[in-house]
């Protein structure tokens, strides 16, 4: 029982990240045959938010590794 425990407090973890709920939303959203557009300025804002974050991921881990 403590397994599956560890297992939800993971995932429902992981979900709070946004690089992981956006790429689980567009996953649903495309299963279920969605002709969701997002406007071009938006797209381009969650492209760059997405982008720094990995970056200043790696950024972080490459500074902690040393």
């Amino acid at each position: 029982m403590d397994i599956i425990a560890d297992i939800a407090t993971t995932i429902v973890a992981q979900m709070q990240k946004p690089t992981l709920a956006f790429l689980i939303g567009g996953m649903m959203l495309a299963a279920l045959g969605s002709k969701l557009e997002v406007p071009e300025p938006v797209y381009k804002f969650i492209v760059m938010l997405l982008l720094l974050k990995v970056g200043l991921s790696a950024g972080i881990s490459v500074r902690e590794a040393a």
